[in-house]
């Protein structure tokens, strides 16, 4: 992620991929990340199967 400062909301968890929108920007187009993109300090929620 370019801006580690940057909060995100994360809109669904699907096969280990995070899509995500930048939380000041809610109407914009969804973000999509690797666990490993988003850097281990980041609180992530638990996955729901």
């Amino acid at each position: 992620m370019n801006n580690p400062s940057q909060r995100l909301v994360v809109r669904r968890y699907v096969k280990r991929v995070y899509y995500c929108i930048i939380q000041q920007q809610l109407g914009q187009k969804e973000l999509v990340f690797y666990k490993r993109e988003l850097g281990s300090d980041t609180a992530l929620p638990a996955a729901v199967e």
